[in-house]
């Protein structure tokens, strides 16, 4: 399996020299995303493109927290008398891997699994999840994962925590709501298994999971959101790097959708919101209940109607186009800033120029300029903007309008291909299971999200 990658964080948008020269051009990009993301040209980019179900946004995310996982290493213990360290270490050793539901597994991360009662010193097999009670004919919610207890009682139930493999699985409903279906498939593997040991049936149970996943990559993520492959202009070999996590963070121009909450109201909440925004939300919708420490109304904020997200309807689809949600900030900081600024620090600065992407990126800015959105002077300092904007003009101007454009696309996929071509011969070697066996697993397992959340509910 790959070994983690050292990732480079802390640039800025104009280097550390210079600084007056490129404030101009900090500027004129700060506005074009502010542009990018006005609510109405959101809408207009919109209209018009073939759209796909919005479940591959989540699964984006998820995929993402599965590939890297970095933590930050400039900090005083890291310190060397040469400096700083270089930036956050990609913790991952197993990328695609499912490390960010399994964790470090039965021995090292005990207490995201089944204590077994009868031997206080191991745990069984399975994810230790709490179940939903549908209230709605026809609903099908998600399970809960267990919660740790809050620190203090005053804390409530908006004090505790999930106990996840990956918190930022958390950080709102719908991931959360993808992460525990994962779970509680795995489980009902562990349960259908005829292994004796809670090892052997978590090895089983983990590998087929696995795998299932890597049909739903190939199928909702390389198979929904990229274009098809086809001849583009690869950067050089120095500017790979940067390009390709540019391209990632272009997952973050997929539209975002609201989706319905098990409530008494039927609650419909953005994703956007935060978990705190979240608790301040139903804090005025539930008044003096909300307080209450109870699980119930845990699971009243966050039990996702999954199955009802995954149907047909209008609402519960997604495109990609050159825009961005209006709320998607961290830290007051719009997003698309944030993620030129890492991926431009993640193996050096790549233009659009780059990649051959000179033409959409002018049908982009000229719409831009003639609507009003940004002005000349603007214009003229985004001549060769970062790759992410050329990966988002692709998106709307390219040859697969509403897609991940032909660049971006092939940079994705050949990533996400070097970590699952071979994947068979890897956790052959790991786990001792014959390779046509695997085979075999993976050809039953499901194809796609919805096809597992069936299997399994």
């Amino acid at each position: 399996m790959a070994k983690g990658k050292t990732v480079a964080h802390g640039a800025t948008l104009g280097g550390n020299s210079a600084k007056s020269a490129t404030s101009d051009r900090d500027a004129a990009l700060k506005a074009l995303v502010v542009a990018l993301m006005a609510p109405d040209w959101r809408d207009q980019c919109r209209k018009g493109l073939s759209e796909f179900g919005a479940i591959s946004t989540y699964l984006s995310q998820f995929l993402a927290h599965d590939l890297i996982h970095t933590v930050g290493l400039n900090s005083s213990f890291t310190r060397t008398a040469f400096g700083d360290s270089a930036g956050p270490t990609n913790l991952r050793r197993n990328m695609l891997q499912l490390d960010t539901l399994h964790g470090e597994g039965l021995d090292l991360d005990p207490q995201l699994y089944e204590p077994n009662m009868t031997n206080p010193r191991q745990v069984l097999a399975s994810f230790r999840l709490n179940d939903t009670q549908d209230v709605f004919p026809n609903e099908r919610t998600a399970p809960m994962p267990a919660f740790a207890a809050p620190l203090t009682a005053t804390e409530g139930m908006a004090g505790s925590k999930p106990i996840l493999g990956d918190a930022r699985n958390a950080s709102q409903p719908m991931t959360m709501a993808v992460t525990t279906t994962f779970m509680a498939y795995h489980n009902m593997l562990v349960a259908g298994s005829e292994n004796g040991s809670a090892a052997a049936k978590f090895m089983e149970a983990r590998v087929k999971t696995i795998l299932a996943w890597h049909n739903i990559i190939e199928t909702d993520i390389i198979g929904t959101i990229l274009s098809p492959e086809s001849q583009v202009k690869l950067p050089p070999k120095d500017k790979e790097r940067a390009a390709t996590v540019a391209a990632f963070r272009s997952f973050h121009a997929l539209i975002q959708s609201s989706y319905v909450l098990r409530s008494v109201n039927r609650f419909a909440l953005s994703d956007l919101l935060s978990p705190v925004a979240v608790f301040a939300t139903w804090n005025r919708i539930m008044a003096g209940n909300f307080w209450n420490p109870d699980q119930s109304v845990w699971e009243t904020i966050w039990a996702v109607d999954l199955g009802g997200f995954l149907g047909k309807s209008p609402e519960n689809t997604t495109v990609m186009t050159a825009s961005y949600s209006d709320q998607l900030l961290r830290d007051g900081v719009p997003v698309p800033l944030l993620d030129m600024i890492g991926s431009a620090a993640q193996g050096g600065a790549v233009t659009s120029s780059d990649l051959g992407l000179e033409g959409v990126v002018r049908q982009l800015l000229d719409q831009l300029e003639t609507e009003g959105r940004i002005t000349s002077a603007e214009r003229a300092e985004l001549n060769d903007p970062p790759a992410l904007i050329g990966f988002l003009a692709e998106s709307q101007y390219g040859a697969n309008p509403g897609r991940l454009g032909p660049v971006a696309s092939a940079l994705v996929r050949a990533s996400l291909m070097a970590e699952l071509d071979g994947s068979i011969a890897q956790l052959a070697k790991i786990t001792g299971f014959p390779e046509q066996t695997l085979r075999d697993w993976q050809k039953k397992a499901p194809k796609t999200f919805e096809s597992l959340w069936d299997a399994t509910f």
